[in-house]
């Protein structure tokens, strides 16, 4: 947690996507902070400090700038919307806002001669002869930023550096305690159980009125769903595509006019070497140049940080524009030269060209043909679902309004509320969806059918013709099952009463093997040595680690464990407590980053208390659709 809420706050470093995405949810909590809307261009609302929604859109860019260094280009914007890459975005600018805010209430600033200091030593903007004014410009420009708007967000940067330093970096842990708690989680512990299993007792077959009492106690074990009989009208755009003509002209129109989704760029397989300055390249480059291939040139070079890989097949718009520029600029086997990136200088080889290619309209026509037919189909569903209504209100019923739009009717006999028959099977009725059932089991038997929409974008009418209510089972439907779970618990009441018995014998002094040997239906197993919560252990005695950690060596617990199959009487033998390396600093560092990890968790909710942050949920789904779209 310390290092996400460290990157929110202070410039966002490269990270992998999916664990970012993991964080932001787990830490940030989105359900925690939303409103309703509220009006204006304010996305949020953060104590005095607002977020508009170009903003976060600028946010979302620079996000997903990074999200593609990282993946290699591999989602487009949209799938990184709906994977929630705008949702992090959205919370990073709410980490952001909630320490502007605390650092604003208490007067906290960066000096002009302090900002300064830090553009003037920062490596990016500093050229041949030093520092270089128009960098600075340059790179606000890159970022759709005014020079003055830079350097303000590098000041708020600099605030929120300083805020977290100032929480954070105190809090230290001490040698000593790293000490104790690397002791605490490296002592292991070993013994042995003796355990009275349950299949050693011996139970009763039950009669009649001991099943039906078992039964009345247990009845919530046993119930039988309410059921109910239901008549079922689905209006669907699969239903009357088939009724729905289309011809040739229109379907070789749908495919002129979504020729490009039909159409793979070309393509392009080079070889890369990365270089990590100018120089360094251009030394590769002659070496190139001179006729050495590039494994040789990064094998002598690879001191200097040199390395060479293969890149796929990609087309222009996976690439950075300048990398896309020189691969898609030369021919097969061909150098280029040395290309500056985000991640270096690189020199590549044209290995392999994939010609664009087009999808023949015949290989699409199927395709296109059907999906013209839901479309106008899905186009006519409305006004049928209107005529449904109509009709149900004038009176009609179900299977008359059904006639009235040339749709039907189906019968469904004793459906639960999960959509299974009286066989506990699905029922094999396509379009029996979720909403389906809800609206099934909301409903009162025989109330007018009222429309429903399907999550295909269809309609559908439900009525209530029968309602079986949820009972107990019978005992004859059930007394195999009965049977058996009531035996299973008078075997292990029997065997923890047998095992209270030996306990109360071994804390009087007697040993378990001698126990064991005048108890036929009792075993001795030996607990390997583990630590705590049982980590190093196998399951069959994961229960008894806690008796383990609370006996005196040589001494019994004076609790049963409980095993999967039988109760345990525990006996601890031996203690090992190994000696702590000479050299714990990198402990004692992970106990100091967990403390301040703690300390920022607290910080943060104290934030969100302190300024609640709202949300305006109706501009955030607003932007959400404009980057989906």
């Amino acid at each position: 947690m310390l290092d996400s809420f460290r990157e929110h706050l202070t410039g966002w470093p490269v990270r992998i996507m999916l664990g970012l995405l993991i964080v932001a949810f787990a830490v940030w909590g989105v359900g925690d902070v939303l409103r309703g809307g509220f009006g204006g261009d304010a996305v949020v609302t953060v104590g005095d400090e607002e977020i508009s929604s170009v903003e976060l859109r600028r946010a979302f860019d620079e996000d997903y700038r990074r999200m593609q260094e990282q993946t290699g280009g591999a989602l487009d914007r949209r799938q990184a919307v709906q994977l929630g890459l705008m949702q992090q975005s959205l919370q990073g600018l709410v980490a952001q806002s909630l320490v502007d805010a605390h650092a604003a209430e208490l007067g906290v600033t960066i000096s002009d001669e302090t900002l300064g200091a830090r553009v003037r030593d920062t490596p990016a903007f500093r050229g041949d002869t030093g520092f270089d004014r128009e960098r600075v410009a340059l790179v606000a420009r890159s970022l759709g930023l005014t020079e003055d708007q830079y350097l303000d967000d590098m000041r708020a940067e600099m605030v929120r550096r300083e805020m977290v330093r100032g929480i954070a970096d105190p809090v230290m842990a001490s040698a000593t305690l790293a000490r104790q708690l690397w002791l605490y989680d490296n002592e292991t512990r070993a013994g042995h159980a003796l355990v009275v299993r349950f299949d050693t007792m011996p139970v009763a077959e039950p009669d009649d009125a001991t099943l039906g009492a078992y039964l009345e106690e247990t009845k919530d074990r046993w119930q039988a769903p309410e059921r109910r009989d239901v008549s079922v009208l689905l209006l669907r755009p699969a239903d009357l595509a088939p009724e729905v003509e289309v011809s040739e002209e229109q379907v070789r129109a749908e495919y002129d006019a979504r020729i490009v989704e039909f159409q793979a760029p070309e393509q392009r397989s080079v070889e890369q070497l990365l270089a990590p300055t100018e120089d360094v390249a251009k030394e590769a480059a002659a070496l190139l140049t001179a006729g050495r291939v590039m494994d040789d040139v990064a094998g002598e070079l690879s001191a200097k940080g040199v390395t060479t890989e293969q890149l796929g097949a990609m087309a222009r718009d996976q690439l950075p524009p300048e990398l896309a520029d020189a691969i898609f600029a030369m021919a097969a086997e061909q150098y280029s030269a040395p290309v500056k990136s985000a991640f270096g200088w690189h020199i590549f080889r044209l290995v392999d060209i994939l010609p664009a290619a087009t999808v023949p309209y015949e290989a699409k026509r199927a395709e296109l043909e059907n999906e013209l037919r839901l479309h106008v189909a899905a186009d006519r569903l409305p006004d049928l679902a209107n005529r449904l209504e109509d009709e149900i209100a004038g009176g009609a019923t179900l299977e008359e309004a059904a006639a009235a739009v040339g749709a039907s009717v189906q019968k469904l006999s004793g459906i639960d509320s999960q959509g299974r028959g009286p066989d506990d099977l699905p029922v094999t009725l396509d379009g029996l969806g979720p909403e389906v059932l809800e609206k099934t089991f909301a409903a009162a038997q025989n109330d007018p059918p009222s429309l429903g929409e399907t999550a295909d974008g269809g309609y559908f009418m439900v009525r209530v013709d029968a309602i079986q209510p949820a009972a107990t089972r019978p005992l004859e439907d059930v007394r195999t099952e009965l049977v058996a779970a009531w035996q299973q618990e008078e075997r292990q009441k029997a065997a923890e009463a047998r095992a209270r018995e030996l306990l109360a014998r071994a804390l009087a002094g007697e040993t378990l093997e001698s126990l064991q040997a005048a108890a036929p239906e009792t075993e001795l197993r030996t607990i390997p040595a583990t630590r705590r919560q049982g980590r190093g252990l196998e399951d069959p005695f994961l229960a008894a680690t806690g008796l383990l950690f609370s006996t005196e060596p040589g001494k019994v617990a004076t609790e049963l464990a409980t095993l999967a199959d039988g109760a345990a009487i525990v006996a601890l033998d031996t203690v090992e407590r190994p000696e702590p390396p000479a050299d714990l600093v990198a402990a004692q560092r992970d106990l100091a980053r967990a403390l301040r990890s703690d300390v920022l968790e607290q910080y943060q909710a104290a934030l969100r208390l302190r300024f609640p942050p709202l949300i305006d949920q109706n501009l955030f789904d607003a932007t959400v659709r404009a980057e989906e779209g």
